[in-house]
């Protein structure tokens, strides 16, 4: 169990994103800014031991590029600039990460990612039961719905979807493997977000589709329909609150 968890984060990337998930996901500006520092002095660590920078040719780097000095671009016609230099400060990390991932190679960052599920349960299984104390429930829930270190249920849970899809791509099953993926779907049924719903059952439908593992198929099917179940079981104790909850800024 304990070299189980040691090869887990035997990972700078994967600490980065372990606790970039437990620190809002970095969506408060201050934390943005301070990772933003903590993860300049990472790479430069890196490229002064290497003497070389290293960047991916991918669809990737030019994605995280575009969403990164997009708002740079866009805040020379943009009526709010200070919002768009916020965007920038917010998506910076993002582009910071993904450099140092590129000087790890990418080997080491298809580990780090190995993370995601067991960082999703362990939020879970701490945000579900302080949700219920009053104190502090306003930080974990939003409206009964839980929602994390995130503070947004749809993010948390699209964070869980990623674990689970993770899990069932890795291929090779266990019983903490299963353990995990058993609290990240309760801690998406909790986050009551349809669009996550939705966005699982894509997930689960791309993966049957694509793997050649039945055993997986079939578990994946199985959790699908016990899943649909109880989604459908919420949805009709709730359905006399639909006009109400059409109206709430949660309900996607």
């Amino acid at each position: 169990m304990k070299s189980f968890f040691k090869e887990k984060l035997n990972s700078k990337t994967a600490l980065i994103i372990i606790i970039g998930a437990f620190c809002v996901g970095f969506f408060n500006e201050g934390v943005c800014a301070f990772a933003g520092v903590v993860l300049s002095v990472l790479l430069l660590i890196k490229l002064f031991g290497s003497n070389r920078i290293i960047i991916e040719k991918s669809l990737v780097s030019v994605t995280v590029a575009i969403a990164c000095f997009g708002f740079l671009i866009v805040s020379i016609w943009g009526y709010d600039k200070f919002n768009s230099l916020l965007g920038f400060i917010k998506f910076f990390p993002l582009l910071l990460y993904w450099l140092i991932m590129c000087q790890e190679g990418r080997e080491e960052g298809e580990k780090a990612l190995f993370v995601v599920p067991y960082a999703g349960a362990v939020m879970t299984l701490i945000s579900l039961p302080l949700s219920y104390i009053t104190p502090v429930k306003d930080y974990f829930s939003v409206k009964g719905r839980l929602s994390g270190f995130f503070q947004y249920p749809s993010t948390f849970a699209l964070f869980l979807i990623i674990g689970i899809i993770i899990i069932a791509c890795e291929g090779r099953f266990s019983f903490i493997k299963v353990a995990v993926a058993a609290i990240l779907m309760l801690g998406i049924f909790m986050s009551g977000s349809r669009t996550s719903f939705i966005v699982f059952a894509l997930s689960v439908v791309g993966i049957v589709l694509i793997s050649e593992n039945k055993k997986l198929k079939l578990t994946l099917l199985s959790v699908f329909v016990r899943q649909g179940r109880a989604v459908l079981l919420q949805g009709s104790l709730q359905f006399r609150q639909l006009p109400l909850r059409l109206k709430e800024d949660s309900f996607i």
